[in-house]
């Protein structure tokens, strides 16, 4: 994805370096800014802990969006459960108890380790299901979490959570018309949803149509105010079309607020380098990167300003 006007050359030639070190939604530590925007689906997993519901920032200046509905129940879906005897049930729960655990501790490759063996007690579990897709995703193995929910979807094909983790999986494989045309289908069938939205957004972002991405971001928040998630989002968008400081700004609420993420703090990082000020990025950088990391990431930007 590539920025415009002013910030272009910076963004592009920058932002690895800015991030290196930084273990961004707790994965690979070295980031790009393809990356970040991959990040941006992932972290609506909330891989920080955080109730993503909470947030702070007013978005009403920047898009004007109709009152919508709140988001509708997920669907319940019946399923025959395998017999299991009260030994294996006792193994499916410690399992499920340490695949949650490794997932909120970043052990990514241990918690698909767990569902992988939650799947295969019980292919019909899908919330195993999902969990196994979300981390295999994490683990930067996105195209086999998309063949794994296909495979789920022959059997449950309106199953509205199994799509939209295949979007976010489809989008971190780079399959973005495929991922288009399940948010499309999701739109038309699941309009209540405001995950739906905020990746019709990511795909508009990745398509450089930010305007029409911000209006999605807009419709998601309609749905879910102050979702942490989406104001981060719509951010990242808003520095691409060239609303450096509006990007900043939006992101400083949040900074500001008891729900500042490592996530947000080091975007707005970012953002202030790119906008010539170096100290308030150190500041910010200092809270989630090691020293040696700072500084050379703050000697990268020094360089390049400098040419």
């Amino acid at each position: 994805m590539f920025l415009v006007r002013v910030i272009a050359f910076f963004l592009i030639a920058l932002v690895s370096a800015f991030l290196t070190g930084c273990e961004y939604v707790g994965e690979n530590p070295s980031r790009n800014l393809q990356d970040i925007f991959t990040d941006a689906v992932e972290s609506f997993d909330e891989a920080w802990g955080l109730d993503s519901e909470q947030g702070t920032g007013d978005l009403e200046s920047i898009v004007a969006v109709p009152p919508m509905s709140a988001p509708a129940q997920e669907e319940v879906i019946a399923r025959s459960a395998p017999k299991l005897t009260d030994e294996s049930r006792a193994l499916q729960a410690v399992l499920i108890e340490s695949a949650e655990a490794a997932e909120a501790n970043f052990d990514y490759k241990l918690a698909t380790m767990h569902y992988s063996r939650l799947v295969e007690m019980d292919p019909g579990d899908i919330a195993s299901v999902l969990g196994f897709a979300r981390n295999l995703r994490y683990i930067d193995n996105s195209k086999a979490a998309v063949l794994l929910l296909k495979k789920a979807l022959s059997s449950l094909p309106k199953h509205v959570g199994l799509r939209i983790q295949l979007v976010k999986a489809q989008i971190a494989s780079g399959f973005l018309e495929e991922a288009a045309g399940q948010t499309d289908y999701l739109l038309q069938t699941a309009p209540a949803e405001w995950e739906v939205y905020a990746l019709e957004g990511v795909i508009l972002d990745h398509h450089g149509k930010f305007l029409a991405a911000q209006t999605a971001y807009g419709k998601a928040l309609s749905i879910s105010p102050n979702n942490i998630t989406v104001l981060n989002n719509m951010s990242l968008s808003l520095a691409q079309n060239g609303k450096l400081d509006l990007a900043i700004s939006l992101l400083q609420n949040l900074v500001q607020s008891e729900y500042s993420t490592p996530q947000v703090r080091q975007n707005l990082a970012l953002f202030h380098a790119l906008n010539g000020d170096l100290q308030s990025a150190e500041k910010l950088a200092r809270e989630d990167l090691p020293p040696s990391v700072v500084s050379d990431n703050l000697s990268s930007f020094r360089l390049l300003q400098e040419k």
